[in-house]
């Protein structure tokens, strides 16, 4: 039931403003406790997992570091002591063993003083040409990287990840850690050096960064990356990574994924750890609470809706019921809703009496719905028989029933009328047909005659019936004949009827078709030339004239090849000109193109397939040239509208291709290509061509400025004219002014 009633939507908002009101109250502060929540979560998520990444590195540094200050501090490992003394060398050698000892960090430990000779390491006693050319070759750094930085100002400088070639053949990445602890108070002055595997230090990290689905890098007091715990970022994306804020939470979107960025600070190594969480993977039990919460919207909003409109249709609807009631018998009651009411009531109590007769008396359409459904055969067709009967039409009465297809273009109601008025008349001698308006096709209509007659008889019957329905009608209209068949048979006689018309049906002609089981079975011989027909169609909707009589001439040759039968080569023959008038048809733009009657009867009365074929190479050539012809005094007519659009406009300094399209319903691509087509010049060179000879003219004519007549001609900017005029010319706008003034003197 449909509620138009501005009652009932009043019952509507106040029931939904009742329920949803609070729901959505309290969703939106859930929501927004939720996210303020979800938000300290994060922040303290990722605080704690930074604080444990520098925790760990710190322990492990601050190992090193106390390590060094034994190096430094202990007399046996001092080079200037040692000296050329072999036994001093090897108790560095066992010194350093011993203190390697202390942390597992490191995989090698180096002493080494500057300008010295020597590196003293816990595997034993090396030159430092020997040591980075022989025993370990660095990827990224050289002999001079490693004196620069012994002589470095900081007391700790990193070398970040690098790969170590070893004199053994192996190879790793390393870390390579300098302290210098109190380098000022040490003479001679000497830096501890560190080897530390970076898997050592990833498996620190490691864990931090499984346990929160996240990538953790740590970069020097230099601001160079040390280490990360996997593939780095790009190198633009790693750079945003540095001088983060610590102790805040920053978000950033890295190679199309967004992370939260955390960072944190070591006091004693002067390091920066940045961790980076996906977002993704923090937000997953959000967005599951989210969904969860979604799901229960949508489902009490249904069940809302639900209830919203139980409640309002069962306080509403007896009364919308009393008011549609009404009003479907008075549209016109006017006044408020209880006025229309009681003006139908008393109309009512004055018209049930006559109401009620006429709808008793309208036995016609009763009539008519039982013929429809015998014809449509969707009903029992029993059932069907005895109601007709029951409203005064026995079709068993009569032992033999012919049925008749009538195809008209004319509307159904005025047809029906004309063509009911006419039976009822006594000299065409049908004043017992039955008409059945409403058969299963749309554009048919159906008599049917309750007695067998022979085709002659037939056509002493329709031939006059069928002239004076065209004389009424002025139309052409067509009549399919069915074999006699019995009151039970009636939809297979209408089936008959209509298959006899599709035999013989040219758009538009008038004609009597018998049907015959030999024009039904025509279709499953072995020759049907549907590839030819859909080939005459293309042509057809291409207008190639040649093209489509070449088809239309294989299509006949092939009819005698074949050795058809009559009707079959009759049926092809008319299929070949309802494909032609109907393709016609659709791409006529005028009933003016379109083929005249009297070509329409020729066709009809077609003696041989000679002549069938003269008359459809005359309807083709004619009415393809007709409309080739039309088509293009319309382009013709459109191109000069766009000359006079852009004549009218080019000197606009807003003037551009995308206006001119827009008013003409084109896209800036399909305006180009359409006007170069049709003028063989773009519509640039177009505009180029009227802005110059406008300048020429202002050139001679008139003493402005350059600049003055480029902004008259639409150029703005004073550059770009002179620039483009000379392009044009050969001349700048000056030159050219002299050159005609001159001549003109």
């Amino acid at each position: 039931m449909r509620f138009r009633s501005k009652t009932f939507l009043r019952y509507i908002l106040s029931y939904s403003f009742v329920l949803f009101l609070p729901l959505l109250v309290l969703c939106l502060a859930f929501y927004s406790s939720l996210m303020e929540r979800f938000t300290e979560e994060i922040a303290d998520s990722n605080n704690r997992a930074i604080t444990q990444v520098q925790k760990n590195f710190d322990s492990q540094m601050e190992q090193i570091i106390q390590l060094s200050y034994l190096i430094q501090n202990s007399s046996s490992l001092h080079p200037a002591k040692i000296g050329d003394d072999i036994m001093a060398a090897r108790e560095a050698v066992t010194t350093l063993s011993t203190y390697k000892s202390i942390t597992t960090l490191p995989e090698m430990i180096l002493v080494y003083a500057e300008d010295g000779k020597h590196i003293f390491s816990n595997i034993g006693v090396l030159s430092p040409e020997r040591f980075f050319e022989q025993q370990y070759r660095y990827s990224n750094h050289t002999l001079q990287d490693f004196y620069d930085t012994i002589a470095h100002e900081a007391g700790i400088v990193t070398w970040g990840c690098d790969s170590v070639m070893q004199f053994g053949g192996q190879s790793g990445e390393y870390i390579t850690l300098f302290v210098a602890v109190q380098r000022g108070n040490i003479s001679p002055k000497i830096r501890s050096v560190y080897m530390i595997p970076v898997k050592r230090l990833r498996s620190v990290i490691a864990d931090v960064a499984s346990e929160y689905g996240g990538h953790v890098y740590v970069f020097d007091h230099l601001g160079e990356m040390v280490m990360t715990d996997q593939n780095a970022f790009p190198e633009a994306d790693t750079a945003k990574l540095k001088n983060l804020p610590v102790g805040e939470q920053k978000r950033m979107t890295i190679d199309h994924t967004a992370y939260f960025l955390t960072a944190a600070h070591s006091k004693s190594t002067g390091w920066q750890y940045v961790i980076a969480v996906p977002v993704a993977a923090v937000e997953a039990p959000l967005n599951r609470i989210l969904l969860k919460m979604s799901l229960f919207m949508v489902i009490t909003t249904l069940l809302g809706g639900i209830a919203v409109y139980f409640f309002a249709v069962r306080h509403y609807k007896p009364w919308q019921q009393l008011r549609m009631q009404a009003l479907a018998y008075a549209p016109a009651a006017q006044g408020t809703e209880l006025e229309q009411v009681s003006t139908v009531l008393r109309q009512l109590s004055l018209d049930s009496d006559s109401y009620r007769r006429r709808l008793e008396s309208n036995r016609d359409t009763l009539v008519q719905s039982c013929l429809s459904h015998i014809l449509r055969g969707d009903r029992d067709n029993a059932t069907m028989l005895e109601r007709a009967r029951e409203n005064g039409l026995d079709l068993m009465a009569s032992p033999c029933w012919t049925v008749v297809a009538v195809s008209f273009p004319k509307k159904k109601g005025t047809a029906a009328n004309v063509m009911r008025t006419a039976l009822m008349s006594e000299s065409f001698g049908c004043s017992d047909a039955i008409l059945c308006e409403n058969p299963p096709d749309s554009g048919f209509m159906a008599l049917l005659f309750p007695h067998e007659r022979t085709e002659g008889d037939w056509e002493q019957y329709l031939y006059p019936l069928q002239e004076h329905l065209q004389n009424v009608l002025q139309c052409q209209l067509a009549f399919g004949v069915s074999l006699p068949c019995e009151a039970s048979s009636l939809e297979a006689a209408y089936l008959q009827s209509v298959a006899a018309l599709n035999n013989k049906l040219i758009l538009g002609s008038s004609f009597i078709a018998f049907f015959s089981d030999e024009a039904d079975n025509s279709r499953s011989q072995s020759y049907y030339p549907l590839q030819e027909l859909e080939a005459l169609q293309w042509n057809l909707l291409q207008l190639d004239a040649d093209a489509t009589t070449n088809c239309i001439h294989g299509i006949m040759k092939n009819i005698g090849e074949n050795g058809c039968s009559f009707p079959v080569a009759r049926m092809i023959c008319y299929d070949v000109i309802n494909v032609t008038l109907h393709n016609l048809y659709s791409i006529a733009d005028s009933d003016a193109l379109r083929p005249a009657d009297s070509m329409l009867e020729r066709l009809a009365g077609f003696d041989t397939i000679q002549e069938l074929v003269v008359l459809l190479e005359e309807v083709i050539q004619t009415a393809c040239q007709s409309i080739r012809q039309m088509r293009t005094d319309k382009c013709d007519e459109r191109v000069a509208h766009i000359r006079q659009y852009v004549e009218t406009n080019c000197f606009d300094p807003n003037f551009s291709i995308y206006s001119v399209a827009e008013d003409f319903n084109l896209t800036p691509s399909n305006l180009s290509h359409y006007f170069k087509s049709q003028t063989g010049q773009s519509i640039s060179d177009y505009v180029q061509a009227l802005r110059r000879a406008e300048a020429c003219r202002l050139l001679v004519e008139t003493t402005e400025s350059i600049q003055a007549i480029g902004e008259k001609i639409g150029m703005l900017n004073v550059s770009s004219f002179i620039r483009n005029f000379k392009q044009q010319t050969g001349l700048t706008p000056g030159q050219y002014r002299s050159l005609h003034t001159a001549n003109e003197n």
